[in-house]
């Protein structure tokens, strides 16, 4: 004696069948949506600064090369002592945010002590980044700046 089904889950066998299948092809959709996200490539998001020291990198020789990583990366080996000056400066304005009366003037000399701070870490950057380009040829300055003005209008477009 054969025995038919009426029901599936609960409800008429049509309607479980087609819910199978609508939840089969969502379930594919979220797959391909997912597989898509993660294969497309990401695109870095630069700074005009490390846009240029990347390009400067790959216009120079291995030794013109070589020389500029060496100093950014003792630059680098300074970053911990400038996080640790940044923060004591954060941790003096906690302080002054606590006090009574408030001094909004020595807050103030913490913001200019903070910008100093940045000041000199961004010359000191720059400072590399002129003495790599003063050592590339004519040839290499004309294709970074042809390269740094690609890399500006790009930016322009997406803004």
């Amino acid at each position: 004696m054969t025995e038919t089904r009426d029901r599936m889950f609960g409800l008429p066998i049509q309607w479980a069948r087609r819910i199978l299948v609508l939840s089969l092809v969502l379930n594919f959709l979220v797959i391909g949506a997912v597989i898509g996200i993660a294969s497309k490539p990401t695109e870095r998001r630069w700074g005009t600064t490390s846009f240029i020291t990347q390009t400067i990198m790959d216009l120079t020789n291995d030794e013109a090369r070589a020389e500029m990583r060496e100093r950014l990366l003792e630059r680098r080996d300074n970053r911990s002592e400038r996080r640790r000056a940044g923060r004591e400066a954060w941790e003096k304005i906690i302080v002054n945010l606590r006090q009574t009366p408030y001094d909004a003037a020595q807050t103030s000399a913490i913001f200019d002590e903070m910008r100093d701070l940045r000041s000199r870490s961004r010359s000191q950057t720059q400072a590399v980044i002129t003495d790599a380009i003063a050592a590339m040829s004519d040839a290499e300055r004309a294709e970074l700046a042809k390269r740094l003005e690609s890399f500006l209008e790009e930016r322009e477009k997406r803004r």
